[in-house]
């Protein structure tokens, strides 16, 4: 299921399943071996604190990885895609339970086995340099980039879409790029269908949600059919601090009902600070005959809980990045990734959250 799309059946109840705290034995890692490039993503003050990891989300037995390097960092600018190989792990299973480490195998998540490993880094775009938080849907991954073009006086946006069937070769489709934002930035992108196969888009720039729509089923051609701004929605977060680093977009096949999941931490300053990990769903009613707006809000998106995540900020926080995985069997698992690498340039970690038996 989750090779095709991005939906399933009881979409409340898995997500209450997940087991929201794990332990040190289910932290997952995988080496580096200079794929990236010292210090790119390295924690202030040797590196660039703009320069962390945002978007995960996993496709079989891979992870893909958004992240920007700022302008006047010490490595070349640019928004990245990163892709990590967890070659020891099942491509339709958790990787992390009930725990990463074998009994008999050397390797935990402060040494992972050689097998799981970064592989690639693409760089998207050299003056959108900021790549934030990113869906996939099947083999469709959507990632939006945001910066100043040169000569520009205002930042601008885009949302790229990558086919990632051969995982370590990602091909964008250029017909699908979102390029109507001369003036506006994308900090997250949550991507999904309509109940008649049209693709659905909601980006969001801290400030507002644009939703799109394909022209049809087949198209790929978008339309942008409305706006909502964040401070018309009941209870979504006003405070521009600890805003939604993430969106995700998942359909119930049994209720038909849309759920948007904002992924944030309650402190801008995580992991420096600890913060708590949010996972926050809304219904979304989307009509395209009828569309959300300021006026209708709050009967078009209503928010239906909270969950709160614990783990160690360094290791996940939603202040970077948070993603959802539905698996073959329709089951939903949680991804949460940190800022940046750990020791040094060695490895990246980062938590599964799945049911006590996914």
């Amino acid at each position: 299921m989750s090779q095709k799309r991005n939906w399933t059946g009881d979409v409340l109840q898995k997500l209450d399943a997940i087991k929201r705290s794990v332990t040190h034995a289910r932290r997952l890692g995988a080496n580096n071996g200079n794929v990236i490039a010292h210090p790119e993503f390295i924690q202030y003050p040797e590196g660039n604190r703009k320069n962390h990891f945002q978007g995960i989300q996993r496709h079989g037995k891979y992870l893909f990885l958004s992240a920007g390097v700022a302008p006047r960092s010490k490595n070349s600018p640019g928004s990245r895609l990163i892709v990590v190989e967890m070659g020891t792990r099942s491509p339709k299973e958790s990787w992390s339970w009930p725990s990463y480490q074998p009994e008999d195998s050397p390797y935990n998540f402060r040494y992972p086995d050689p097998r799981d490993r970064i592989v690639i880094v693409v760089t998207i775009d050299v003056n959108l340099w900021h790549a934030g938080g990113l869906q996939l849907m099947g083999a469709t991954l959507a990632v939006p980039i945001y910066g100043k073009l040169p000569q520009a006086k205002k930042a601008s946006s885009q949302v790229r879409f990558y086919n990632i069937s051969a995982h370590t070769k990602p091909k964008e489709i250029k017909a699908l790029r979102i390029d109507d934002r001369p003036t506006r930035k994308a900090y997250a992108v949550g991507l999904s269908t309509l109940p008649g196969g049209r693709k659905v888009a909601i980006v969001w720039d801290d400030k507002t949600l644009d939703f799109y729509l394909t022209t049809s089923a087949t198209s790929k051609t978008w339309q942008r059919i409305s706006q909502v701004r964040g401070e018309s929605i009941p209870k979504f977060p006003q405070n521009k601090h600890s805003q939604y680093q993430c969106l995700n977009l998942i359909r119930d096949t049994i209720s038909g009902d849309l759920y948007l999941i904002g992924f944030r931490n309650s402190n801008p300053l995580s992991p420096v600070i600890e913060g708590k990990n949010y996972a926050e769903i809304y219904r979304v009613v989307l009509d395209p005959q009828d569309p959300p707006t300021d006026t209708n809000a709050g009967q078009m998106i209503q928010k239906v809980k909270g969950l709160h995540f614990k783990g160690d900020d360094s290791y996940c926080s939603f202040n970077a990045g948070g993603g959802l995985h539905i698996t073959p069997g329709g089951n939903i698992f949680v991804y949460g990734t940190p800022h940046w690498l750990h020791n040094d340039n060695a490895r990246c970690n980062f938590i599964e959250f799945t049911s006590d038996q996914p």
